[in-house]
């Protein structure tokens, strides 16, 4: 069983109004599976932002999500959530009042290998590129 940490958000940036709402476009993607149009979603995961998108992983329903993570730096993660795994796929870091209301576009890293907390890493290149759709 995945051991899950809920990660809290500083609370003038739980308060932040996103800019962005909508869809984003994934294209260039390793994993053609998560190419796609995500659209916008309200989180109680500990996540100011998602993006979400139904699919398939290894013929299984699954939720490939956009999420942004606060921790030791702020942070984006796409990832998907089958049964009750989660892997992620694609991680990028920002500095700071970089990517605090939306995904950065490009510049994400793949992510390989094994990570603490049990999670799976199973990205492949190249990552991929984000487009921001207007609604």
């Amino acid at each position: 069983k995945i051991k899950r940490r809920k990660v809290t958000l500083p609370e003038e940036a739980s308060a932040r109004p996103s800019t962005k709402k909508g869809s984003v476009q994934v294209e260039g993607c390793g994993l053609p599976e998560a190419n796609g149009t995500y659209e916008y979603e309200q989180s109680d995961e500990g996540s100011s932002h998602v993006y979400f998108k139904k699919g398939k992983w290894n013929g299984k329903e699954a939720t490939f999500k956009i999420i942004q993570t606060v921790g030791m730096w702020l942070a984006w993660c796409m990832r998907v959530n089958v049964d009750d795994d989660i892997i992620i796929l694609y991680r990028r870091k920002c500095e700071e009042n970089e990517g605090n209301r939306q995904p950065p576009e490009d510049d994400w890293k793949v992510m390989q290998g094994s990570m603490p907390g049990g999670y799976k890493r199973e990205g492949e290149y190249p990552a991929p590129k984000l487009t921001y759709l207007q609604d």
